[in-house]
């Protein structure tokens, strides 16, 4: 659960607090403003119920694509309305076999650069690696041109976090580790990695969360298929069951189901300094001025575990996801809510952000 800035929280924490589904009427000034962050706003021009209509539609999963039918992807058909200002939207999921010639004619692959944040996490980031690994050689045998560098920031782990992803440093997997000498939460930790980074696109994965496979091909795909996006959302799927209406809102506020341009990611001044709600301000910015693409397919897994950030939102995640589901713990303190109104502000100077139409 969120605490106030400066608290003792846990640094990989991540609430909810988009509500992906419908828009409500809000009040202006500090309650606007979280529903800003908490819920998003409709952009001008929008149906007055809040919703709009799918503008960029990616191919569907079919049976003629040869893909397993796993969790990898959604069912064929499937259909959602994103609410979410200033940003392209599909509901389909993208075919990864159907680009394979394309991607295979490209003389420069795709770069990429995932950044785990760290803390006290030597008992889940074997698992995280490996998910990673998996990623980079799904994409490698679909033919999609991609190098993939991995990045662990170790945030000043007590336990053997260090030793555990040294182990896992392999020359399929060329993991590199950064070291800080105090804990200062997971949106700095990501910062950190992130000036390292020497990849084109960054891709941020909590050190107790997975990839399925083919994540990073279904990133690159979204890249190659629409050169003039700054950003891919994937949905994430859940380890433990819960009310299906939330996983729109789950893969909208965190950045785990997420790729972004390394460029772009600078515009947005990095995550934001603080330790709570810093991952769900760096997507609302992110959908307020820049462009990107929400595709379908569930590529990365919010893994439940006793007392970590999925477990603490357990009561709330089996209601049907709404406004009235909201706690008092989903309340963005008075510093989150200036930081957005000002980094907003400034971001918006040069003019409204892009829709991409077919």
């Amino acid at each position: 659960m969120p605490v106030p800035l400066g608290g003792a929280a846990a640094p990989i924490a991540t609430t909810i607090l988009v509500q992906v589904g419908f828009i409500q009427p809000v009040a202006s000034g500090t309650q606007r403003l979280q529903h800003q962050i908490l819920l998003g706003d409709p952009p001008v021009g929008s149906n007055p119920n809040g919703t709009i209509p799918v503008i960029c539609q990616a191919q569907d999963i079919s049976a003629a694509n040869n893909l397993p039918n796993s969790p990898e992807v959604n069912r064929v058909g499937e259909r959602r309305r994103f609410p979410l200002p200033g940003v392209a939207r599909t509901t389909g999921p993208l075919c990864v076999t159907d680009f394979c010639l394309r991607c295979a004619a490209m003389s420069t692959p795709l770069s990429f650069s995932v950044i785990v944040p760290a803390y006290n996490a030597a008992d889940t980031i074997t698992q995280t690696l490996s998910s990673i690994g998996t990623a980079i050689a799904y994409a490698q045998a679909k033919a999609i041109p991609i190098t993939c560098e991995v990045i662990v920031v170790d945030d000043c782990s007590t336990d053997r976090t260090i030793e555990v992803t040294r182990a896992q440093d392999r020359p399929e997997l060329s993991v590199r580790i950064l070291q800080h000498s105090e804990n200062r939460g997971a949106g700095c930790a990501r910062n950190t990695g992130a000036a390292q980074a020497s990849g084109e696109f960054l891709c941020f994965l909590d050190a107790d969360d997975l990839y399925l496979p083919s994540h990073l091909a279904v990133c690159a795909k979204a890249f190659l298929q629409r050169p003039d996006i700054d950003f891919v959302c994937t949905r994430f799927t859940t380890s433990r069951p819960i009310d299906p209406s939330w996983i729109p809102a789950i893969s909208a506020a965190a950045v785990g189901p997420f790729a972004i341009r390394r460029s772009a990611h600078a515009r947005l001044g990095g995550f934001p300094p603080f330790r709570n709600f810093e991952d769900v301000v760096y997507r609302r910015l992110a959908d307020r001025v820049l462009t990107g693409w929400y595709v379908g397919n569930e590529t990365a897994v919010y893994v439940w575990r006793s007392g970590n950030s999925f477990d603490r939102q357990l009561t709330k995640f089996s209601q049907t996801c709404s406004a009235t589901a909201l706690t008092e713990a989903d309340q963005a303190p008075e510093p989150v809510l200036r930081y957005f109104e000002q980094w907003l502000t400034a971001l918006t100077v040069n003019g409204p952000n892009t829709l991409l139409t077919n």
